[in-house]
């Protein structure tokens, strides 16, 4: 018992000290999470890349990469508005789909150039596009082993 009175003084006692006062480095990442939030939510309203850039200050291959960091299920609080913004963004996809369909029908070569990009957007926005995962084999030394069979390699 007197172990866990011990810990529990220690424990009291950590509590009690002053809080540390925000790094540099800590503040320098409360601006990137703010920055790449609003990023997101100016790609959610429609604004291009560019149009983010300049209202941020940064380049627009930074604009791009801030909404793809935010869209990242690794940060939490952005979770949901990815979510909305990829439900947002499949809806405007829809839309384009539906004004190209009769084109598309009527055999317009142009109409449907446009309708196999729109289809590859939807693919690369739903991770449809991902390369296959290699096989592993791991061994009880911690050291894994990655097999590629090319199609050739096969034998039927």
């Amino acid at each position: 018992m007197g172990d866990e009175q011990h810990k529990q003084d220690k424990l009291q006692k950590m509590r009690s000290y002053p809080k540390s006062p925000v790094t540099e480095q800590g503040k320098r990442y409360q601006v990137r999470v703010q920055r790449r939030t609003e990023a997101l939510e100016m790609r959610k309203r429609g604004e291009t890349y560019m149009a983010i850039a300049e209202a941020l200050g940064i380049s627009a291959r930074q604009a791009r990469v801030d909404v793809q960091i935010a869209l990242t299920p690794e940060q939490g609080q952005e979770r949901e508005r990815a979510a909305e913004l990829r439900a947002m963004e499949e809806q405007r996809l829809t839309m384009a789909v539906k004004a190209i369909e009769p084109k598309v029908k009527e055999g317009d070569l142009g109409a449907v150039g446009r309708w196999v990009q729109v289809s590859e957007r939807r693919a690369r926005l739903m991770g449809l596009d991902l390369p296959p995962q290699p096989a592993t084999k791991g061994g009880n030394d911690g050291r894994v082993t990655i097999q590629v069979r090319y199609v050739d390699d096969v034998e039927p």
